[in-house]
């Protein structure tokens, strides 16, 4: 079987921005985005510095910031970028988004 890479097909475009090949809105919204998960980048020996500068109270505060308050904003942020995506898809249900970039194309 023979691919064309030059006619990618129906509704793919390449994005204006980034020059990445766009997919398609609805196709990106069917699977889970996991919102709310971040890669750990505590350094070494960042607590013990806290401890010393701040005591048990500034390593109490920087724990709640790091383990609940930057995960649970960073999931409302991600859930809410989803619902003006879908009311998007529910308007333009043709629509095209760049997977690096995350530009969007509107299309009827």
């Amino acid at each position: 079987m023979v691919h064309d890479l030059s006619s990618l097909g129906k509704g793919t475009r390449d994005c204006p921005r980034c020059r990445h090949t766009m997919e398609r809105l609805k196709t990106r919204l069917s699977m889970p985005q996991n919102a709310g998960y971040i890669l750990d980048d505590e350094r070494e020996g960042s607590a013990c510095l806290t401890f010393l500068l701040f005591d048990w109270i500034g390593l109490l505060l920087m724990q709640l910031y790091r383990h609940t308050l930057v995960p649970m904003t960073s999931k409302l942020i991600g859930e809410r970028r989803e619902r003006k995506l879908l009311k998007v898809l529910r308007e333009y249900p043709e629509s095209l988004i760049c997977p690096y970039c995350s530009h969007l194309i509107k299309l009827k």
